[in-house]
Formats: structure tokens, sequence, C-alpha cells
């Protein structure tokens, strides 16, 4: 295969940034360049490891030594050039991901959903314990916006569907969640007889649910509040999904199992906590809504890792870091937002 020349990477990026010019720049015109410097990163390290294979570090006489010499001074040059190119293909690289970032803030401002790429940067640095109390925040506030919810519904929670209330204990004894009061309220609603009766024993679950909230939340006081983040939100997500099958809500059930996704999209980086109005937000978007705010988060994580690592890159002179960045395996498909 014919090496890729310094001349000819820097010679497809000034073609590529006059098509930028244009408005013609694409993320497929942004790979190929970027293949074009992967082919011509690996050709150096051959050529490098070549030329200390050639000279061995061994003592050189002079006419060898002299071209050992002239050798390394051509491939530094090389390098020097290569650098240039691939520094070039990275400041464009940022201002491709400016635009894809603003395009997906849009994006997500038409769910309705006010973020900042400020929130996402902030949210990639924080901490697995700091993701924790952000994540018992969410199941909270879910619990709390499925319980006003039933307690504001006209109909009888359980009158059109049988009510799961085996599948309910269940689900909560398998992460420990097996206070009495709980299990007998999910079990009077099973059995209960007639719209009074039911409405009576709704009541009562939710009374029961409310108090069990609480028990399991970080912020309570109290010995289940010594248990690990993990057990506590383990067991106000059990609470969650009951509660979304109580109420029969299937997009409930989707943001406390896409966790992650729910947090992500509520946090406030300013107050640095859940943003209980982006929860009853995303309460109010539809199941298609819901699926589409999950690939869009998804990108634009992508985009802001992406972007941050670049400008890093670029602003240590780090070549490792670069060369990082140009490989594949380090830098996943993401679908053009233009």
């Amino acid at each position: 295969m014919k090496p890729t020349s310094p001349n000819f990477v820097i010679g497809l990026l000034t073609l590529w940034l006059a098509g930028a010019a244009c408005g013609l720049a694409s993320q497929a015109e942004l790979t190929r360049i970027r293949e074009a410097l992967l082919r011509q990163a690996r050709e150096l390290n051959a050529e490098f490891a070549a030329f200390n294979k050639k000279y061995d570090g061994r003592e050189l006489p002079p006419a060898e030594a002299a071209q050992a010499s002239a050798e390394r001074a051509r491939f530094d040059e090389r390098q020097a050039r290569f650098v240039q190119a691939a520094d070039g293909y990275f400041r464009e690289d940022i201002t491709y991901l400016d635009e894809a970032i603003t395009n997906d803030l849009a994006a997500m401002r038409r769910l309705k959903l006010a973020k900042r790429a400020e929130e996402f940067e902030e949210w990639e640095r924080l901490s697995t314990d700091a993701r924790a109390d952000l994540e018992n925040q969410a199941l909270d506030a879910l619990i709390s916006l499925g319980m006003t919810g039933a307690q504001r519904a006209a109909t009888v929670v359980g009158s059109q569907n049988p009510w799961k209330a085996r599948e309910m204990v269940a689900r909560l004894k398998r992460t420990g969640v097996d206070e009495p009061y709980l299990l007998e309220a999910i079990g009077a609603v099973g059995a209960a007889k007639g719209k009074p009766g039911m409405a009576k024993a709704v009541n009562q679950w939710l009374e029961a649910l409310a108090k069990a909230k609480d028990t399991y939340s970080v912020a309570k006081e109290g010995a289940k509040a010594r248990e690990p983040k993990e057990k506590l939100n383990a067991a106000l997500a059990a609470l969650a999904t009951v509660m979304a099958w109580g109420v029969e809500d299937p997009k409930l059930s989707m943001l406390v199992t896409e966790l992650q996704l729910t947090t992500a999209a509520a946090y406030n980086n300013v107050a640095r906590r859940i943003a209980a109005d982006r929860i009853e937000q995303l309460t109010r978007l539809t199941e298609q809504e819901l699926k589409s705010l999950k690939a869009l988060d998804q990108r634009l994580k992508d985009h802001v890792q992406r972007r941050r690592q670049t400008r890093e890159a670029l602003e240590t002179g780090d070549l490792a870091a670069k060369m990082k960045l140009l490989a594949p395996p380090a830098r996943p498909a993401v679908p053009d937002s233009r």
C-alpha cells in the first residue's frame, strides 16, 4: 500500500476546510480526514520502530552516525507536519462538535426539556457517590409525582386491571423492603371489593408508600439511612416500580428503569441537585418521546465527552492522547445531528 505522505494529509485537510467554509462539512468528511491521519500515524510508528532496529542504540562510526542523524531529522520533520495536520483536524472537529451539541440541545428543547452543555460536562465529572445521591433524589421525586397523580385521579387505582399484589410484594422483598405495614396495605388493595372499599384500601396504600419512601430516602435520619446508598436506591427503585404498577403508568416505569437517563436529564449543575420541575416535565413526555430522549441523551453525552477530550489534548499537546482520539475504538460512531 502506498504510504500516506504528510503533504497528502495536509492537502486533504485544506480541501476539507475549503468545503467547510461553503457549508459542505459533515461527519463523513471528518471521518475521512481522521482515517488518513490514523494511517499516517501508523506509518510513522512503523518507521520509528525500523529506525531503532536499524541503529539499535549502538555506537556508530562517523559516516553512519551522520546518516542516522539525517534520517532522524527527516522523521522529526514528518512527525511535526503530522502533528500540524492533526491539530488542524482536532480544531475543526471541535467546531463540528460545538454545532452538534447546539443541535442536540435544541432537540431537547423541542421535548420541552431545557438543558445546557455544562450540565452534561459536570455530570461526566461527578463521582459514583455523588451520582448515587442524585439518583436517590430522582427516585424520591418520581414516587412523589406518582402519588400526587394517584391522589388527584378520579378513577380508583386497580379498577381496570387486576391488582398485582403478589408481584408487588415479590418485587419489594427482592430488594429487602419488607415493612409489614406496606405489604399488608398492598394485600388489602388486592382483596378489596367494590369502589368504596377499594378507595379506602388505595388511600391506605398511598400512605404506607409515602412512609416507606421517607424511610429509604438518604436524606432522612434513622437506621435505614446508614445502609449503603446502592441498597437504599435499589429499595427506592422497587417502591417506584410498584407505584408505577399501581397507577398503571408505563412512562413512570420507564423513567425508573432508565434511572441514569432520568437523573442526568433532571440534574441542575448550578443547584447541584435534581430539579423537580424537570422530573415533572419528563413524566409528561409520551413513551415515544422518552425513547427519543434516550437516544438523544446518549448522543449528547458522546459529543460532550469527545469535545472535552479533544480540547484537553490540544491544550496539553499530549501526543498519546491525540493518538487515542484518532483510534476507532476511542471514537465510537455517533449519528450526525445536523
